[in-house]
């Protein structure tokens, strides 16, 4: 071991702490740092390109603020949680986060090109350093597009590295926006059955799927089939939007814009 990362307060700019004892000569410690923190700046430069080129995009206004909230997300944050600079954004500006990777989904914002394994990686060891932890927690296995969310497991953590909480299930999020969309889009013709289609998108089972349904917005019913036997259902759940205050919606996107 000849150096550890610590925080900078920049989650993507980690720096290098060398571990030597005073043996070593003062020149040779800044020339070994030096080519540590060259090191360290290629690899991030190369996992985290996507982001970086959104960092340093000619994007203005909304779209800013939203590349400003992806990079504190990692490469992904919830709808809701940029709710006014989404709203705020214009053709254009769609179409230049287009270009750079950004998906706009039914609940989520993410770069999908930071949810392959090597980029889910960093960003568990990018979160770990900027929360101060002695170790980064175990991710889920590589491939695995769903885990049990038990009560041992940490939701800041997992949202980190582009896993979406939905009831018994962190589900990685270009999945749950899969699911979502197929669900409503089933629902348009009435309540709809579970089907293997929808399981598999997770990687669950019947147990787990009214539960992750719930929690993007379903409600299972039962309905009582031409044989007559009852079999479930699913119906989206009729919910009474609140809108935030004119004022305070555009207080908080210009605060964000600005940055």
């Amino acid at each position: 071991e000849i150096a550890r990362l610590k925080s900078s307060g920049d989650p993507l700019r980690p720096e290098i702490s060398l571990v030597a004892d005073d043996v070593l000569d003062p020149l040779d410690r800044d020339l070994i740092v030096a080519r540590l923190s060259d090191w360290l700046r290629h690899c991030i430069e190369l996992v985290f390109a996507p982001l970086l080129a959104l960092e340093s995009a000619p994007i203005k206004g909304a779209a800013r603020g939203l590349a400003f909230q992806l990079k504190e997300g990692l490469g992904s944050l919830k709808r809701g949680d940029a709710a006014d600079q989404i709203d705020a954004l214009s053709r254009d500006d769609r179409r230049q986060l287009r270009a750079l990777g950004v998906r706009i989904g039914r609940d989520m914002a993410f770069l999908p090109a930071l949810l392959k394994p090597d980029a889910v990686r960093w960003r568990a060891l990018s979160w770990a350093l900027h929360a101060n932890r002695t170790h980064v927690p175990d991710l889920p296995p590589a491939g695995r597009v769903s885990v049990p969310a038990t009560k041992n497991f940490e939701r800041d953590f997992l949202e980190a590295c582009g896993y979406r909480i939905l009831g018994p299930l962190a589900v990685r999020i270009d999945m749950a926006e899969r699911l979502t969309s197929k669900a409503w889009l089933l629902s348009k013709g009435g309540a709809f059955k579970a089907t293997v289609e929808l399981t598999s998108m997770i990687g669950a089972g019947n147990a787990e799927l009214p539960g992750v349904l719930a929690a993007l917005g379903f409600k299972r019913i039962q309905k009582t089939s031409e044989d007559g036997t009852p079999e479930d259902r699913y119906r989206p759940i009729r919910r009474t939007r609140q809108k935030a205050a004119p004022e305070r919606r555009k207080k908080r996107a210009a605060r964000l814009i600005s940055r």
